[in-house]
């Protein structure tokens, strides 16, 4: 049997609970490297594996069909910040006390007050690279971090390498300057190749032992600034008054192209066998881009705003679609697994008997808490999926909406009134859910003025 057979068999054996290899220096069955992609602001439906007809996305639409892509992946929350902290901790956004984007945003005179947030990812909890760290895997994030300042950067929690991430918030521009601190200026580099340069670099130099590199981009969040050839490629495609829309296009080609120089890298050094390379998206997209059919899109916990892309490739991955439910915590989970941890103390799920094509002996239950008021209108609420059926719960109204996600993932029929039974049992078991992780709750607000609030009144949809 070939090495790279005999490696799969045990990637499968694994994936049972059957013990593979124990640990060593070297990367192994139970020793993968890993690799995770983040994007900032991308859609469900911005991939041509998604059902995208507008942008170009061959890259990640082979490694869709060579591996897993998920139909209902979900970010743990709307916006940055808190998907973030997440994915980094395997822990729900209300349980860290972190749910919205770093520093939020004040609505002086709205019915509620947010609860007090932390302003940084909490150093009590430990990240997947300080765990993996402790096992002797090599650790980068490059790219965007968020998630706090001095004293709160990628190797005050467990990075060996912080690279572009010592900036609190988004890009200034993707061409030089970017407005990213720690990113040398190069007059007409563009901000994803640096970034993906600077990856490979990490993964050619760190080849040879276990490593886990999160590379977190800035693109597509606004400016929306593209490389002028494909800029103008997208202009001919989508014709006059779509400017905005072409230079958006324009960045996910590119953050395409990046994503197929990583794989090929792998695939270079023989390793790609031995990676589990995971992509998604933090939160849906804003409005140059709205993520029909489904509902809104960021800010906003629709399905537009926290239903998002997610695609694995590499070790131990079956070639399939998978429409179970998953959420940003569970790729934490997964990652840990991957490396031959124990992931436990989580509110993520390990994925990997999934991804090697078994199916989930029962129905996923999620969860969402979002404490304050968004750019989109969103005023404060939570929301539980449990298998097809999904609750938002206001938290200001005595209001609520049921959607059936199966006939109508626009959540266009709101079936509350008409299923009280289950609406009833469905914010039973989100309000359980918060006392549980401890969820912070919005307070009323003495400054409450109903005629200089701009958020939208109850019974407003």
């Amino acid at each position: 049997m070939q090495r790279r057979q005999f490696l799969q068999t045990l990637l499968g054996l694994a994936g049972t609970g059957v013990a593979g290899v124990r640990p060593g220096r070297g990367s192994g069955p139970d020793r993968l490297n890993v690799v995770l992609i983040l994007v900032d602001d991308l859609g469900w439906r911005d991939l041509g594996c998604y059902g995208s007809d507008a942008y170009d996305t061959p890259n990640l639409d082979r490694l869709a069909d060579q591996g897993t892509r998920f139909t209902n992946a979900y970010a743990a929350a709307p916006n940055c910040s808190p998907s973030r902290a997440s994915l980094l901790t395997g822990q729900a956004p209300a349980r860290l006390h972190l749910t919205t984007y770093l520093p939020g945003r004040d609505v002086p005179h709205a019915p509620l007050r947010p609860p007090d947030m932390r302003d940084h990812l909490p150093h009590e909890v430990r990240t997947v690279a300080e765990r993996l760290g402790a096992r002797g895997y090599a650790t980068a994030s490059i790219g965007k971090w968020h998630l706090g300042g001095p004293g709160s950067l990628p190797t005050d929690h467990g990075f060996d390498v912080g690279f572009g991430g010592s900036g609190r918030g988004h890009q200034q521009g993707m061409f030089a300057p970017y407005g990213v601190p720690d990113v040398e200026a190069r007059p007409g580099e563009y901000l994803t190749d640096r970034l993906n340069r600077r990856a490979r670099r990490f993964i050619e130099t760190h080849r040879n032992q276990p490593f886990f590199l999160y590379l977190p981009h800035y693109a597509v969040h606004r400016p929306h600034e593209g490389k002028e050839a494909l800029v103008q490629k997208y202009r001919d495609r989508l014709g006059p008054g779509h400017e905005e829309r072409a230079a958006y296009a324009a960045m996910i080609e590119s953050i395409d192209r990046s994503t197929g120089r990583i794989v090929d890298t792998l695939r270079r050094h023989d390793i790609f066998e031995n990676t589990l390379l995971l992509f998604t998206s933090e939160n849906g997209p804003t409005d140059v881009s709205p993520p029909r059919p489904l509902r809104a899109g960021k800010g906003t916990i629709y399905e537009g705003g926290i239903r998002v892309p997610c695609i694995a490739a590499g070790a131990g991955v079956a070639r399939q679609t998978v429409d179970t439910p998953i959420i940003g915590h569970d790729l934490a989970a997964t990652i840990l697994a991957a490396a031959g941890a124990q992931p436990q103390g989580l509110d993520g799920a390990n994925l990997r008997s999934l991804l090697g094509g078994a199916a989930m002996d029962r129905p996923r239950t999620l969860h969402w808490h979002f404490p304050h008021y968004s750019w989109r209108d969103q005023r404060p609420a939570g929301a539980i999926r449990h298998g097809r059926y999904k609750l938002i719960d206001y938290y200001h109204c005595d209001e609520r909406e049921l959607y059936d996600l199966k006939t109508d993932p626009g959540e266009r029929h709101n079936l509350a009134a008409r299923q009280t039974e289950r609406t009833d049992r469905l914010q039973r078991r989100l309000a359980h859910w918060r006392e549980q992780v401890g969820a912070q709750m919005p307070t009323p607000n003495p400054q409450h003025d109903p005629e200089k609030s701009s958020v939208p009144a109850c019974g407003a949809q």
